[in-house]
């Protein structure tokens, strides 16, 4: 005798594919793909570097996994019968530890279970099934023959999602399976869209650090720009107010660049400054900031240095410069020097404007001494 109520069977498949109710489905997904194809420009049809297929791919009516677990298997071949459709796999165990077993190694979407079971009853597999992490979510529904309040708490409380009480009306049971089933799609099209979006999150993240870093950047020497140091020189002073530290600044200028890019060509003028940023940057130390300010003009931020520091380091650059030859693709040979203007951070200063006037002030002092020579601004 099985446990259903009599009633009449249709004989077509009672599973209905989520296109039933093709509005609700579009709602949801329709505010996402609008979105993909408003950012969507290329053949390809991508979002940043995501395939359009990673979501437009995802079908509704994909085969849901639905394991069958009683001690009887009469019964498990009928409801196997009745439930079998084309976008169902439908799998079955006759105890709880091999239902737990197969649900570890098929990962169902469902599983139907018998309260009592011979060897693990439904609540212990519910449980199980809960604490493992490939099947934590899986929609579990629980038959029993025992209409008690209590038992019902204890089975909800397990973390089941449905109880039905035996003798089962297949039809309920079909309806409880669908309802279960659009709970299932729903949260796999939430989980789809969520990766989507963490996805195209993180490109954009990318996309942002890396416009952000083209916008403190000089393109040409990949030193930092004029903004860059602007930024920079204010955290210095900030940190020498804060810790009374010494501070100085160094503005460096090529000399005669104008006549290199008249004689040589603007080619020949920007592997100049090419060559020079990478003169200074190889020998600052480690705790000083090379920057490109405009044209042929640098500043170096000379953090926890006084004036002899900085005074070494100017000259040191200077020679370095004046030393080095560079050569154009044609085999000519260019030479250039520098001038350079030294200030250093006053109590009385107001803001970083004071001390870049002083470097500049003495940056003009060592043009019209000659050049190539190092000056130092009054205190």
């Amino acid at each position: 005798m099985f446990p259903f109520r009599t009633e009449t069977f249709c004989n077509s498949p009672i599973h209905q594919p989520m296109s039933s109710a093709p509005g609700r489905r579009r709602s949801l997904n329709q505010p996402l793909e609008a979105r993909v194809k408003a950012v969507t420009s290329n053949k390809k049809n991508k979002v940043m570097n995501v395939p359009a297929r990673d979501y437009d791919g995802h079908q509704p009516n994909e085969p849901l996994t639905i394991l069958i677990v009683d001690d009887d298997p009469i019964f498990l071949k009928t409801l196997r019968q009745y439930l079998r459709g084309k976008n169902r796999r439908l799998l079955a165990a006759q105890g709880g530890k091999q239902a737990l077993k197969l649900a570890l190694e098929e990962r169902p979407e469902m599983v139907i279970s018998n309260r009592r079971l011979p060897d693990m009853d439904g609540i212990r597999l519910c449980k199980a099934l809960r604490r493992t992490g490939p099947t934590e979510h899986t929609y579990i529904i629980i038959l029993s023959g025992s209409e008690s309040d209590d038992d019902l708490v204890r089975v909800f409380k397990a973390g089941v999602n449905d109880y039905l009480i035996k003798p089962l009306s297949l039809k309920v049971l079909a309806a409880r399976i669908r309802n279960g089933e659009r709970l299932l799609r729903y949260c796999q099209t939430v989980s789809r869209d969520r990766e989507i979006i963490e996805q195209y999150a993180a490109q954009l993240s990318t996309a942002n650090s890396q416009l952000q870093l083209m916008a403190m950047t000089d393109p040409l020497t990949g030193l930092p720009n004029r903004r860059n140091a602007m930024r920079r020189m204010k955290d210095a002073i900030t940190e020498a107010t804060r810790f009374q530290e010494n501070l100085a600044c160094i503005m460096l200028d090529i000399d005669h660049f104008k006549a290199i890019n008249d004689t040589y060509g603007h080619d020949a003028g920007d592997m100049v400054l090419r060559d020079v940023a990478k003169i200074f940057s190889g020998n600052v130390r480690g705790y000083d900031m090379v920057n490109r300010i405009g044209g042929e003009e640098f500043l170096i931020i000379c953090r926890r240095s006084g004036l002899d520091e900085a005074r070494q380091l100017a000259e040191r650059l200077r020679q370095a410069v004046a030393r080095h030859e560079s050569l154009t693709p044609s085999g000519q040979i260019i030479r250039c020097t520098i001038s350079c203007g030294i200030a250093t951070w006053q109590r009385h200063y107001r803001d970083d404007s004071e001390l870049l006037k002083s470097a500049d002030h003495a940056l003009y002092q060592a043009k019209q001494s000659g050049r190539n020579r190092v000056e130092v601004a009054a205190g």
